[in-house]
């Protein structure tokens, strides 16, 4: 089992059904209209975003580790079978859910916000660096994959083939030209909801509802990704939700020395 680790918005959308082809518009017309009070603090919200196409999931197993720690390579076991091969990739988080960590996502909205203009001519990110942790920072440790009714997808039995994934095969290709088969879990059907709080005085809801639906559409997430020159992993959000408002972080209280 890989454990997916924890890396330590706006007016409501329309009620969204339970039908993938419909819930993709909803976002669009969501109006980011001023509010009355003051734009500054910091917003608390929830999205819900939508798998487009079927998700890859290829993680670095324990094993693997193991292996680059001792530099001893083990045998591959040819009596598994794939769904054996596969099971020890999907991901899960501490409480045995099926999930993508919250730095996968991370990453994802950081190769995304270099194509968002932010304060006059620069971007939220480039090649090297990023802004995003000023303002944009995630309450979710990860993202529990969910099935259309909102419910954790559930795991494979090690039996029968009825679970929420299924196994994909490809031909890859080793450094010096070598074939090989790549086998993964594949997700046909995911869904999952992320929480996070962004700072109104530095960036408006619009740009983050950009900056997601870049994400969602060129930038994907896990094993063979858009900008991994694959088509899988994609996304779109589809109800983004404000869940609480606060005030800016406490400012630091200098007390100097009294003069003598």
């Amino acid at each position: 089992m890989v454990t997916a680790t924890a890396a330590k918005n706006g007016a409501s959308a329309e009620p969204v059904t339970s039908r993938r082809d419909t819930r993709a518009s909803k976002v669009s017309a969501v109006k980011t209209e001023q509010s009355s009070k003051s734009n500054t603090g910091w917003m608390h919200v929830r999205i819900h975003c939508v798998g487009r196409t079927p998700l890859l999931m290829d993680p670095m197993t324990d094993g693997t580790i193991e292996e680059l720690e001792t530099g001893v390579r083990k045998p591959i076991n040819k009596q598994l079978t794939r769904y054996q091969v596969c099971e020890p990739k999907v991901m899960h988080n501490a409480a045995g859910l099926i999930a993508v960590p919250i730095d996968n996502f991370f990453a994802c909205t950081v190769e995304a916000g270099r194509r968002i203009p932010f304060q006059k001519m620069s971007k939220m990110s480039t090649a090297t660096s990023t802004t995003l942790p000023e303002y944009f920072r995630f309450i979710s440790e990860d993202l529990v994959l969910l099935d259309n009714k909102g419910k954790p997808l559930p795991d494979w039995d090690g039996k029968s083939k009825n679970g929420s994934w299924s196994v994909d095969v490809r031909r890859g290709c080793l450094k010096d030209g070598t074939a090989v088969p790549i086998r993964r879990p594949k997700f046909d059907h995911w869904e999952f909801d992320v929480e996070f709080e962004y700072d109104m005085g530095v960036i408006s809801d619009q740009k983050l509802l950009d900056l997601i639906k870049i994400a969602g559409t060129t930038m994907g997430l896990c094993s063979f990704r858009p900008n991994k020159k694959g088509r899988f992993g994609t996304f779109a959000m589809t109800r983004w939700e404000e869940i609480a408002r606060r005030e800016q972080d406490t400012e630091v209280e200098i007390v100097r020395l009294k003069a003598a």
